[in-house]
């Protein structure tokens, strides 16, 4: 019981942030079962949580590290540096752009919690795109006033100080990812409860959770198996935790002759 009591709790806290419904109003644990129900019916878990693994995927040149722009000095390596750069951010806007892709037709699901996810992931993409396009402005600028015969028109203390503000805005918009992640465990736990009224088993077949961590594999990361833990990128912590649940075997699965929106 504690395991179906947590995820409804869990649950519950989050339809009363949505604006469904607030958490004083329910005391009884059958009207939250009932609620757990109307905002996340089983259906079309499967297809999203692969496209959502998609999506993610187009996120992994994000955080991979840069050898950063190079801003002292003139020559042909530090130019080649500052176009890396530039390049770089401008590939993973691109990428970000295609993750969202992957979402759009989830923004108006029947499933509350998959928009809740949806709406969290593309705004991370929105906000990443912003970040990526103010620091590549800022380095563009930057390395044209080094170039030029007006080397104080920006100082490294200034390139610093943006640098960090950026880094902090980028760590704030990461949280919000892996946010979004920890909901798609909630979004995998079917709606439908066993004979004891207990939620016990995921939204997905056996065959369809095994397609998923085949799919999870592919990251081909090797911080992100067992547990979130400390030193894990955002992204590495997204996935092991869609992966735990995944592995967690005491979670059931639906009979294979299940009808559900897949593909």
């Amino acid at each position: 019981m504690k395991k179906c009591e947590f995820f409804i709790i869990s649950f519950f806290l989050l339809v009363s942030t949505l604006g469904y419904c607030a958490a004083g109003e329910y005391s009884d644990y059958f009207d939250e079962v009932r609620y757990f129900h109307k905002y996340n019916p089983d259906g079309i878990k499967y297809k999203f949580v692969k496209d959502y693994l998609s999506a993610l995927s187009y996120l992994k040149s994000s955080f991979v590290k840069d050898i950063g722009a190079a801003t002292d000095g003139k020559g042909k390596k530090n130019e080649d540096k500052v176009k890396s750069s530039i390049k770089k951010l401008t590939q993973d806007n691109v990428n970000f752009r295609i993750a969202k892709n992957f979402l759009d037709e989830y923004k108006h699901a029947d499933n509350g919690l998959i928009v809740k996810v949806v709406d969290l992931f593309i705004q991370v993409c929105d906000e990443q795109i912003d970040i990526n396009k103010r620091e590549r402005q800022f380095i563009e600028r930057l390395y044209e006033a080094r170039q030029s015969q007006e080397p104080d028109m920006f100082n490294k203390r200034e390139f610093i100080d943006e640098q960090l503000k950026l880094s902090k805005e980028r760590r704030a918009s990461w949280q919000d990812l892996l946010k979004a992640s920890m909901l798609v465990k909630k979004v995998l736990i079917s709606d439908t409860p066993d004979e004891f009224g207990e939620f016990v088993s995921l939204g997905i077949t056996e065959s369809q959770r095994q397609k998923l961590l085949n799919r999870l594999k592919e990251f081909g990361c090797k911080d992100c198996y067992g547990k979130m833990r400390a030193g894990q990128t955002f992204l590495d912590a997204s996935i092991a935790a869609i992966r735990e649940i995944l592995e967690d075997t005491t979670w059931d699965t639906l009979p294979e002759d299940t009808v559900l929106n897949m593909r």
